[in-house]
């Protein structure tokens, strides 16, 4: 797809849209520095940032929101110039949707196939896997430590997947 194609495709864009996709860019950007550059308990921290004093929205698995972020963020990923995996996806998703006040879940899971250990990172919204078809992520065993932390080697190691 050459540039000036993909300009017309992003001016094509609402105002509310092109700025929700440079957000998720920016935001992507920022959850992969982060993930390499800083203890991952603080990278959850950042990610996890709810905005106080919204409500949640009446029907939670059908919010607009809910849609216009994961598609924001799936566009953003595949125009990006850094690698952006799973986990840096999820990381950006949830960070986003709770700055529209949107509590989010990151969950990473595992699994065996053919002799190979697969990881996975994705987001979840009432139980829901945004973006992520239920069938995908039931086959992914999670991880998590009784206090709910994950080991950050087996993180790290997932950001190059």
């Amino acid at each position: 797809m050459s540039i000036l194609h993909k300009l017309g495709a992003f001016l094509s864009l609402s105002r509310g849209e092109r700025r929700l996709l440079a957000q998720a860019w920016a935001v992507l950007l920022e959850a992969w520095l982060r993930l390499h550059l800083l203890p991952f308990r603080h990278v959850l921290a950042w990610a996890g940032q709810v905005r106080q004093g919204a409500s949640q929205p009446a029907d939670h698995a059908n919010s607009p929101a809910i849609d216009d972020v994961e598609r924001a963020v799936r566009r953003a990923a595949g125009h990006h110039w850094v690698p952006v995996r799973c986990l840096v996806r999820s990381l950006a998703m949830q960070r986003l949707l709770g700055q529209r006040g949107l509590k989010a879940d990151l969950r990473i899971g595992v699994r065996k196939e053919h002799g190979m250990v697969q990881a996975h990172a994705w987001v979840e919204f009432w139980g829901r896997p945004v973006g992520e078809e239920e069938a995908a992520v039931v086959r992914f065993a999670r991880l998590a430590a009784s206090d709910g932390a994950v080991e950050a080697g087996v993180l790290r190691s997932l950001a190059r997947l």
